[in-house]
């Protein structure tokens, strides 16, 4: 048999197995749609930029200039046309808006922390904050997906990700989070450094590779949660302090570290394979039933009291259309 697996998967399972049935065999629809887009719009954004700028005469127009154009793209809604855009930064807003325009959150208010707007006015306030940033850039979205070894049962392991940037020396890895206070405790001891050191060197063939960069993004700092009654604009972070709405942190990732992390790894493929084909996993609440700060949008099933009641709801979820790629099993023929 083969596993192939990425870190969101792994990350999912050692939380909560039974939530890692949910999402990755029933296929239950279990996230916030709007924030996963918003998300990838940044990833986008950032990742546009920094190609923007390898390239020569790259330079951010006035504060003005920026801020007429994000209100015609994202509350005027101007059809973008990334022909007719001279200036690169100005092009990368444009070329925002037209993947934005794919999603349902094209359409959310302004004010509110998931818009367009948000995505736009923060990719300017990243461009600001790092505009004299000195990171050389070998490339972007870099996707593997690499063997990584045989469990003690003999099943195949794949190693899936990508890889948002990578430099001379480091690997890049963005986040998109609500609080970067709780992403900061997330950095040290971190499964994804090693895993990606270790994908980076594959990749690279550089074996003095060590060094993880991770790039907080916070979305704090704009608008109104959706359905608030208010949204006052003269308090928003990203105006008043958006220097606070990024950090960067780095990680050192020793040989030890993915020696250990690949045979932990290996050794949970084998769990995770058991409880993909056991009838019952553990469920971990109440601890994983309110991490990092959000419900589980499965919790009601958990709490139902009985199986009859718990497959009913099961059967009322709607089914995930957009299904994470990092997860897959293959049986031997």
């Amino acid at each position: 048999m083969k596993l192939y697996i990425d870190f969101s998967t792994l990350t999912l399972w050692r939380l909560c197995p039974q939530k890692f049935i949910f999402n990755s065999k029933l296929n239950l629809q279990g996230g916030n749609t709007d924030a996963l887009n918003f998300g990838t719009l940044m990833h986008l954004g950032v990742e546009l930029l920094g190609i923007s700028k390898q390239e020569a005469g790259f330079s951010l127009p006035s504060d003005e200039a920026i801020y007429n154009e994000i209100e015609a793209l994202a509350v005027e809604k101007q059809v973008p046309d990334c022909r007719t855009v001279i200036n690169p930064f100005l092009k990368v807003l444009h070329q925002l808006t037209d993947e934005a325009s794919q999603y349902p959150l094209f359409n959310i208010p302004s004010d509110e922390r998931r818009s367009l707007k948000h995505a736009l006015t923060l990719t300017a306030a990243y461009a600001k904050n790092y505009a004299n940033e000195d990171l050389k850039y070998k490339g972007f979205e870099h996707k593997f997906e690499i063997f990584l070894g045989k469990t003690a049962k003999g099943h195949e392991v794949y190693y899936r990700g990508t890889i948002d940037g990578l430099t001379k020396d480091s690997v890049i890895e963005r986040k998109t989070t609500y609080d970067l206070n709780a992403f900061t405790d997330l950095l040290s001891p971190n499964y994804q450094a090693v895993g990606y050191v270790w994908a980076a060197r594959e990749i690279s063939r550089d074996i003095n590779l060590s060094t993880v960069i991770f790039d907080g993004i916070s979305t704090k700092g704009f608008g109104k949660s959706a359905g608030a009654a208010n949204s006052v604009s003269s308090r928003w972070t990203i105006y008043t302090k958006p220097q606070d709405l990024f950090l960067r942190s780095k990680v050192k990732v020793t040989d030890y570290q993915i020696e250990a992390w690949k045979a932990q790894t290996l050794k949970d493929a084998d769990r995770i394979l058991e409880d993909y084909a056991s009838d019952a996993v553990s469920r971990n609440a109440p601890a994983a039933c309110q991490a990092y700060n959000t419900k589980c949008a499965y919790k009601a099933i958990c709490m139902s009291g009985s199986k009859e009641m718990e497959q009913t709801i099961i059967n009322s979820f709607a089914k995930q259309t957009e299904v994470w790629q990092g997860f897959e099993i293959q049986e031997d023929k």
